[in-house]
């Protein structure tokens, strides 16, 4: 026997599906499960500032003036911190060129990086990290967004958000990471914004693109000193 609805609740159906059909669809986890690395051409830029025509020039990070000496103080031959096997900083983890896995679980994102084999463990139960031991890619808290997996981290020691241009890192840094996933689930765009009341005068941004690798693996990269170079530089000082 066929079921026959009456015309006002059949267009109310309609309409309440019509109504959730998008909320269903993002209430969905988005699904980052898998190996990726930055696309051909790409690499880490300074997002554009707002202008005409929604352009501009690449916002260059506005430091102050303590992070402005460390600049010039900065030698990439012997301060940078891959000389001791450190991957210096989230950013410089997202920023070599080499595949980086990402894996979901209830409860958990791990951020697995060949670099340095940096694993980042992405907690989503709301936890703040407060007495957390600091580290050099920071303790991360995570949360989805539609389309997007929301990182906060702090919790940072000292060391350089880019060892190319010398850019300190301290322990007053807070970033907030924004993985937007593309609609055909094939790449994602990577958001950085960087806030240090030590380093910067202003958030500063940075922006990059990332597609699935599904034909690479992870290896180990294995970083010991002696490779690194470290022994044939001066010891540091405090």
């Amino acid at each position: 026997m066929t079921q026959t609805w009456d015309a006002p609740i059949a267009r109310s159906l309609i309409i309440i599906s019509c109504l959730l059909g998008p909320l269903l669809v993002y209430a969905q986890i988005p699904d980052f499960n898998g190996v990726w690395i930055g696309a051909q051409g790409s690499r880490v830029l300074p997002a554009p500032q707002p202008g005409p025509r929604g352009g501009g020039e690449r916002m260059r990070p506005q430091l102050t003036s303590e992070a402005r000496q460390i600049q010039e103080d900065y030698d990439l031959l012997t301060d940078d911190p891959g000389y001791e096997c450190s991957p210096s900083s989230i950013s410089r983890s997202w920023a070599n060129p080499t595949p980086i896995e990402i894996e979901q679980q209830d409860g958990i994102v791990i951020l697995r990086y060949e670099f340095m084999d940096v694993v980042r463990m992405v907690y989503l139960d709301g936890r703040n990290h407060s007495g957390a031991p600091s580290n050099v890619v920071g303790n991360s808290s995570g949360r989805y967004d539609g389309a997007t997996l929301v990182i906060d981290s702090v919790g940072f020691t000292p060391s350089y958000i880019s060892t190319v241009t010398g850019i300190p890192q301290t322990e007053t840094l807070r970033a907030a990471e924004r993985l937007i996933l593309n609609e055909d689930g094939q790449s994602f765009q990577l958001e950085i914004t960087f806030e240090d009341p030590a380093t910067f005068l202003s958030p500063w941004t940075t922006r990059r693109t990332y597609v699935r690798a599904p034909d690479l693996e992870l290896l180990e990269f294995g970083c010991v000193l002696e490779d690194a170079g470290y022994e044939d530089f001066p010891e540091r000082t405090p």
